[in-house]
């Protein structure tokens, strides 16, 4: 939800992910899902690159219109982890196909390290983000987009794409008591109006 006073920056997100990664273990196949079916109904995730990016282990996407699409991506390749955060794409394309490209160039040493490790990076806290809405959410959002493509062309046409051809979802089923065959129990009542 967007709140004027919050602000997070790709290094606030990749500490929290790098720190949640590490720390609860036992959500690591629901950081790598791609797909739940609730009673029988399917919801894929927005992270392509659970099923186009061979690795990918997580983490988390995002939209608000002040911020536009987000992702938080982590790889496992050859044993090493690569961790890419894109912040204020435009579209689900450009924000997939730049994480596998950042992380692509990283798995084959195309992108090398620049030294600092994540906790040395430091937060500009002179410089305030820019408000995506009117970028991503409005009557300028075509113009924008088309900008875009041509600064991302990735995947677009004949255009290198980084993602590879879509693989087996990897998928979690749930059943509601309100599914169950034979639940007799009591529902809670609608919230009064």
């Amino acid at each position: 939800m967007f709140e004027p006073a919050q602000q997070t920056s790709a290094r606030d997100l990749a500490i929290l992910a790098s720190e949640v990664y590490l720390r609860f273990p036992q959500y690591r196949d629901v950081f790598a899902t791609s797909k739940v079916l609730i009673d029988g109904a399917e919801i894929k995730s927005y992270n392509e690159l659970l099923t186009r990016l061979p690795g990918t282990v997580g983490m988390k996407t995002g939209f608000v219109c002040s911020s536009g699409r987000n992702i938080v991506a982590l790889t496992d390749h050859g044993g090493q982890r690569f961790m890419a955060v894109v912040l204020g794409a435009t579209t689900g394309r450009e924000r997939s196909e730049r994480a596998a490209k950042l992380l692509t160039e990283a798995m084959t040493g195309e992108l090398t390290p620049n030294g600092l490790q994540l906790n040395e990076i430091a937060n500009d806290l002179q410089r305030q983000p820019e408000n995506m809405r009117k970028r991503v959410c409005s009557s300028q959002s075509a113009a924008y987009e088309a900008q875009q493509n041509k600064r991302y062309p990735m995947g677009i046409g004949r255009n290198k794409s980084y993602l590879k051809a879509a693989v087996k979802h990897k998928s979690h089923s749930i059943r509601t008591w309100k599914a169950a065959v034979g639940f007799s129990g009591p529902l809670p009542y609608p919230k009064p109006k």
